[in-house]
């Protein structure tokens, strides 16, 4: 498993993962006053294990999980499930 904390990128969504994470970042605003979320996540999230993710307040837990379930877009990177691409985002 590679760990998600690292820039690497991981491979996407093989069929033994539900969901993997390719050097995701998340961008709110612009400028100065923007909010970086999530910085160059990557991680493979394997089909029937439990998975924890912790963290202080705003580390971008929630970010993360609204991004593996498709629900909001990576500024950067890619996201797929199961074969699926959720996000056809530039890998920068």
């Amino acid at each position: 498993m590679i760990n998600p904390l690292t820039r690497a990128e991981a491979p996407l969504a093989s069929p033994s993962h539900a969901v993997a994470a390719s050097a995701v970042t998340r961008r709110y605003g612009e400028g100065e006053s923007a909010v970086h979320a999530l910085r160059g996540v990557s991680l493979e999230l394997p089909v029937g294990q439990f998975t924890a993710v912790m963290g202080p307040s705003g580390s971008g837990k929630s970010t993360l999980m609204h991004m593996l379930a498709g629900l909001d877009r990576p500024t950067n990177g890619r996201v797929r499930g199961k074969g699926v691409d959720l996000c056809g985002c530039r890998i920068i």
